[in-house]
């Protein structure tokens, strides 16, 4: 049986300390569909299951044809993290309200995380309205399309600024500051060449990251690629939607834009053309400094060897997700490769000119 309960209410009471070891919450359509309507008094027409890396994420369509994401968290999450992501989003829209981010929506009681008990553990329920677009990983790319993503982040960055939250410094896996740990699970990555890189790349940021404390901090996406952005359907260089607010953190605003740039290049077209479009895009809404601007090399191969090290990891651990899990590996695997070929000064010099230094 599942069913809301005052937060604090008895279940599990010590749950695991580690939502990316800890199995995800399970439940069909008709069992969410229930969870929704007592937990927020949506009654729903049509709920659809979504992939999802920690959480259970569905795309609930109500009677009345509105659509909602609901995403029930796992039994492992701190709530507190869970708020967290709730009031980003909703500074967001109150600091630059044409940005187009998911509304957080509230039960009836008020509150926008409800504790739902399910199959003898506690979970939070969180309800966010569903932003309709084109998925930007389907779309063909362009420099174009990579500007209209500099952009949109450049603006996130700008609105998280002031951002501030108890859970800020929330420890996450996903956070480039701790990519350090990581390097006793390159383990997992069975191609022995790609593992060396990973390594590599890995020892390389120690000394990034040794001086991090120096660099600009604030609340970032930290998530911000191609499965995380819907883009307009009748113009696919406009973006209409960024989603999946579930990496927030604090940390080093060059990380952020570094995760993105990962993201930017692509095999089969001039790598870097990509990610120079969208850096000199970003710069202009939003500037980097010229010692940020530096250690974009660095920090990309960084990020791939993150991407490569937990997704091959993961995947593992549940094999039934590793479809969803090793998603991104084939563009981070690209990356690593890339870099190892090239003239790294060369590719920083790029990055710099795209910054106007």
């Amino acid at each position: 049986m599942s069913r809301p309960v005052p937060a604090g209410a008895a279940g599990d009471p010590s749950p695991p300390a580690s939502a990316y070891q800890t199995p995800a919450p399970r439940a069909d359509a008709d069992r969410l569909a229930g969870i929704v309507e007592a937990a927020f008094g949506v009654a729903a027409d049509h709920v659809e299951p979504l992939a999802s890396e920690r959480d259970l994420t569905a795309r609930v369509v109500a009677r009345d044809g509105s659509g909602f994401i609901f995403k029930l968290g796992n039994a492992a999450d701190d709530p507190e993290v869970l708020a967290f992501e709730n009031r980003a989003l909703q500074h967001v829209r109150a600091v630059d309200p044409g940005l187009p981010v998911p509304v957080v929506v509230a039960a009836p009681c008020g509150r926008t995380e409800v504790a739902i008990a399910l199959d003898g553990h506690n979970h939070v329920g969180r309800l966010q309205t569903f932003l309709p677009g084109f998925p930007a990983h389907r779309a063909r790319r362009s420099a174009a399309q990579s500007r209209a993503f500099g952009q949109g982040l450049a603006r996130l960055s700008r609105a998280l600024r002031d951002f501030r939250h108890p859970a800020e410094a929330r420890p996450i896996i996903w956070d480039m500051k701790r990519a350090g740990e990581l390097e006793a699970r390159t383990v997992h990555i069975d191609d022995p060449e790609k593992r060396r890189l990973a390594r590599d790349a890995i020892r390389r940021f120690a000394e990034i990251a040794a001086r991090g404390d120096r660099l600009r901090q604030q609340v970032v996406h930290n998530d911000f690629h191609f499965h995380n952005v819907l883009l307009d359907p009748e113009d696919h260089d406009a973006v209409s939607g960024i989603i999946d607010f579930g990496d927030i953190v604090r940390t080093p605003l060059v990380y952020d834009i570094a995760i993105a740039l990962s993201f930017q290049m692509r095999e089969g077209e001039e790598p870097l053309s990509c990610a120079i479009a969208f850096l000199a895009a970003y710069h202009a809404v939003d500037p980097l400094l010229p010692e940020e601007a530096a250690l974009l090399v660095d920090l990309i191969d960084a990020r791939n060897a993150m991407t490569v090290t937990i997704s091959e990891w993961r995947s593992k651990l549940y094999p039934e997700k590793a479809p969803y899990l090793l998603r991104n590996n084939p563009t981070a695997t690209f990356g690593l490769f890339h870099f190892a070929r090239q003239d790294r000064e060369a590719c920083r010099r790029h990055f710099l000119s795209a910054c106007g230094a």
